[in-house]
């Protein structure tokens, strides 16, 4: 399988794989500089997508590696937000889901809770959802 593209499956299924491990970064520009690094994975996938696979219902990220960013709730925010403008410039319906490992449920609070703080009332088509699975 190759680290980043677009590959068909047997079963003709589409898949877009882009590898992406947040910087970690310290400094005066670290805010600005993860924001447009960000904004570029974002970017690049969905026009990945736009392009290979135009009937696209479903994306979904996986966030192995994304612990590791040094700011884990500013991670979230520009992901999301990042997200969403592609969504609405492009106009699409996709559903978007975040995949976490158990290892990482203080990631996945800091992106639950800038979800839930970023949703509107004026989100006509854009809304974020979050389930959670308890363990048995």
């Amino acid at each position: 399988m190759p680290e980043n593209g677009y590959f068909e499956t047997n079963s003709s299924r589409k898949i877009v794989v882009h590898h992406w491990s947040p910087l970690t970064s310290d400094g005066d520009n670290a805010n600005a500089k993860s924001k447009r690094l960000v904004e570029k994975f974002i970017s690049s996938v969905a026009q990945c997508i736009a392009t290979n696979c135009s009937d696209t219902e479903t994306i979904v990220f996986l966030a192995s590696e994304w612990e590791n960013f040094n700011v884990e709730s500013q991670l979230a925010e520009q992901l999301i937000i990042a997200m969403k403008q592609e969504i609405e410039t492009r106009r699409s319906h996709w559903r978007v889901l975040f995949i976490f490992n158990n290892e990482q449920s203080r990631l996945y609070k800091d992106f639950l809770q800038t979800m839930i703080r970023l949703q509107t009332d004026d989100d006509n088509f854009v809304h974020f959802l979050s389930s959670v699975l308890s363990e048995y």
